[in-house]
């Protein structure tokens, strides 16, 4: 199924490399030895000690619309392989 693709993006609400989605779709492609790019936008592994509604601590995380738009363009510019 995947193999339509020439580059996948997952986006998760996790920390990265935590065994989420992002270790789950770099296995498999990995696996099979794919050409498919693949990045991964997550929480960053660390915390933040403030209180906020869930937008305010999405953008804190840079997990927010305008971030995950930014990430992706820049990646798509400048992939840094899988």
């Amino acid at each position: 199924m995947m193999k339509q693709y020439q580059a996948i993006v997952s986006l998760e609400e996790g920390f990265i490399g935590k065994g989420g989605m992002d270790a789950l779709l770099s296995n498999l492609l990995n696996r099979r030895d794919s050409a498919i790019r693949y990045a991964n936008i997550s929480i960053k592994n660390q915390y933040h000690f403030q209180v906020g509604h869930r937008e305010t601590m999405l953008r804190v995380n840079e997990a927010d619309e305008q971030s995950i738009v930014a990430h992706v363009k820049k990646w798509l510019v400048h992939p840094a392989g899988r």
